[in-house]
């Protein structure tokens, strides 16, 4: 029997980058610290795909692009093309193939999670998709509040609005991974597919990079990683 196949997309940060001090950077370029955001995913999907199954999913390649396809052997596709190229995969595809969408602009500490969600998803056929989803905990969740207007019209009136008391699931951006044979556009990046399941994550292994406090945030989080190794 045939290894398994898993095509990987990985989607490069948007450019241009505007920084709060004001400079722009190349999306290809884009860092953290010392560690670009782009590498960083490249070398997470090199360590579940050879090359020739990844493709880095770019509108316009910079520098930085071009470098990444140097260095580690991995092209660069436009969005289209690659959703276009897992179609045409999906028609001759095993019960076990499958396609993962990365994006480099939400960083992981730790890529353990896309490996627990490939061997997952290539031992339960029956499931279609699997992202990362955490618990928060830097908000209550337990008790918010609606605003109405006061009875009299002066004022506005708060309301306990209770919420249910059971774990609260949140689905992290970093990944999702598809069954290769049921995969289609249509389903990409959609709210709910039938046979989706979450592979659950710290809320403190992730970080997006929108602002200059996300950046802060990601930047710690990398930089622990590289201490722990």
């Amino acid at each position: 029997m045939a290894d398994p196949m898993t095509l990987i997309g990985v989607e490069v940060p948007r450019a241009p980058v505007q920084h709060f001090a004001g400079e722009a950077t190349a999306a290809g370029d884009l860092a953290v610290g010392d560690v670009r955001l782009l590498e960083h995913a490249v070398r997470a999907a090199l360590e579940c795909a050879p090359p020739e199954q990844i493709r880095m999913i770019v509108g316009e390649p910079d520098q930085g692009v071009f470098d990444m396809v140097r260095e580690y052997g991995v092209p660069e596709v436009d969005l289209g093309n690659w959703l276009s190229a897992l179609a045409d995969a999906a028609k001759r595809a095993g019960p076990r193939d499958c396609a993962v969408f990365l994006r480099a602009s939400v960083p992981m500490k730790s890529y353990a999670s896309l490996h627990r969600a490939i061997d997952t998803i290539q031992q339960w056929p029956e499931l279609r998709r699997i992202e990362p989803a955490f618990r928060p905990t830097r908000q209550a969740l337990s008790t918010c509040f609606s605003l109405d207007r006061a009875e009299q019209g002066a004022g506005i009136a708060l309301t306990p609005w209770a919420l249910p008391t059971g774990e609260c699931g949140v689905p992290c951006p970093s990944f999702e991974v598809f069954t290769l044979r049921s995969f289609s556009p249509a389903h990409f990046s959609s709210t709910a597919v039938d046979g989706s399941a979450f592979v659950w994550i710290d809320e403190k292994d992730f970080s997006l990079t929108e602002t200059p406090l996300d950046l802060l945030r990601a930047e710690l989080m990398l930089k622990e990683e590289e201490t722990s190794r």
